[in-house]
């Protein structure tokens, strides 16, 4: 620093001195910061045990144990003592928790396999839907792009180790994800 520059910290007395602008700036970044980690409710939201809470509104259990997607849907339905909600296989229509989905499997799970979920276009060869009769969002950024590519033969939707849909055939054994809000 030359003799004409001045520097946004200086010390005086043995303290640091910090700007006003430069004040301002860390209490932007701290709020923005607080905001990114802060997901305080006015209702405490809790899962059921082994289910845990994505996006704040969904809980989530995810199964290694490898059974075809019949075998998924009854597993789902059978989990008992749930005083609130219903387990079933999963199923959401939200790009915000797919990515939480993603995030929460490949990185803090340590999977990186090919899961079932609760889709399917079975009734219809290219008409997909979920279990409980909404459509599932086709395209990016919900579908790989070269997905779906099984025709009549792979009907049954799974979430890809890539963190996209993708068909499989219902005879495929996989993993699976249950779901339920509580």
């Amino acid at each position: 620093m030359t003799d004409g520059e001045t520097n946004a910290i200086s010390v005086r007395s043995g303290r640091p001195r910090v700007s006003p602008a430069e004040t301002m700036k860390a209490i932007t970044l701290l709020a923005a910061a607080a905001a990114l980690i802060t997901t305080a409710s006015p209702t405490e939201v809790s899962c059921n045990a082994g289910f845990v809470l994505l996006n704040g509104n969904t809980c989530i259990q995810v199964f290694t144990s490898k059974v075809t997607w019949v075998e998924a849907v009854a597993a789902c339905a059978n989990i008992d003592n749930f005083l609130v909600g219903s387990p079933h296989l999963a199923y959401f229509n939200d790009c915000s928790f797919m990515t939480y989905l993603y995030d929460y499997i490949y990185y803090q799970q340590g999977l990186s396999e090919d899961l079932w979920l609760g889709g399917s276009d079975s009734n219809t060869e290219g008409a997909w839907e979920f279990l409980n009769g909404d459509p599932v969002p086709m395209g990016i950024p919900f579908w790989h792009p070269i997905q779906p590519d099984g025709d009549n033969i792979e009907n049954k939707l799974v979430f890809a180790h890539n963190g996209y849909f993708a068909d499989a055939h219902e005879d495929d054994k996989l993993g699976y994800i249950c779901q339920y809000t509580p």
